[in-house]
């Protein structure tokens, strides 16, 4: 019973929701107010290129013997970087109770996120901490950022549907991101293996 309600909880992490949901959030924003949709498409995708970066280096540097974080939680970091920025975001302008109950509530449900993942034994707390900070980082910095020049509004826009494809590609495939992130670090540790 347990197992299942951190299954349910951890699915509110899983890119296959939270990056349509990314789609729906840029929609919503460009009605409102076009830069701000970019400046929500530019955290998403950094968000993403962070959390793939970090397992890289988390595979190479576990296969090379330092195992501080074999794999940074993409579920801990999608889900602080969704709901941490839905708030900053959509928040603005609200009464101050207002602000501080949805503040808790986007913290909160990050936090659960990365807690199922522990439970689930997917991740160690280390790995959740790491994957959360990536996510933290990106939304208090850029996702109430707006965009301002058209060119990049346009190049955002462009990357950002291209990982979003990509993402759904890879999923309808049945290949899952995470082998091919950990075969990439597999990768660069063996090349700098050579190297030394």
């Amino acid at each position: 019973m347990l197992h299942e309600i951190m299954l349910g909880i951890s699915r509110f992490g899983e890119s296959s929701l939270l990056l349509p949901l990314s789609v729906v959030v840029a929609v919503a924003l460009y009605l409102r107010a076009p830069g701000e949709a970019a400046g929500w498409m530019r955290a998403v995708l950094l968000c993403v290129i962070a959390t793939a970066l970090a397992k890289v280096v988390g595979y190479a540097l576990h296969e090379m013997g330092l195992r501080l974080v074999r794999s940074t939680s993409g579920h801990a970091a999608f889900a602080a970087m969704f709901y941490v920025g839905l708030w900053k975001v959509f928040g603005r302008g609200l009464p101050q109770p207002l602000t501080g109950l949805l503040c808790l509530a986007a913290l909160g449900m990050a936090a659960a996120v990365a807690v199922s993942r522990v439970a689930l034994n997917v991740h160690s707390v280390r790995e959740i901490l790491a994957g959360g900070l990536v996510g933290l980082v990106v939304a208090l910095v850029f996702a109430a950022r707006p965009v301002g020049a058209r060119f990049q509004m346009a190049a955002v826009s462009v990357a950002f549907l291209v990982v979003v494809a990509a993402s759904v590609t890879l999923h309808a495939q049945g290949l899952r991101s995470e082998t091919v992130l950990r075969n990439a670090g597999l990768m660069v540790a063996e090349a700098l293996a050579r190297r030394s």
